[in-house]
């Protein structure tokens, strides 16, 4: 789990409270979003979603 993320992507995810769309600039946190594309790759490719966690979060720092 340590690809590379693409430059820029796109990530929707279905809640219960609707939909939320992330745009991911590798630009701006160049680790953060590897690690976040990776965690979701692996998350999409092994379907290893927890049910009943919806209330756990990841949060990334800012670039200055």
């Amino acid at each position: 789990m340590n690809r590379r993320a693409p430059d820029r992507f796109v990530v929707t995810l279905e809640t219960s409270k609707g939909k939320m769309v992330m745009k991911m600039l590798r630009a701006w946190a160049p680790l953060g979003v590897d690690r976040f594309y990776n965690l979701a790759t692996h998350v999409i490719m092994t379907g290893q979603i927890l049910p009943g966690r919806e209330d756990k979060w990841a949060q990334f720092g800012i670039n200055g």
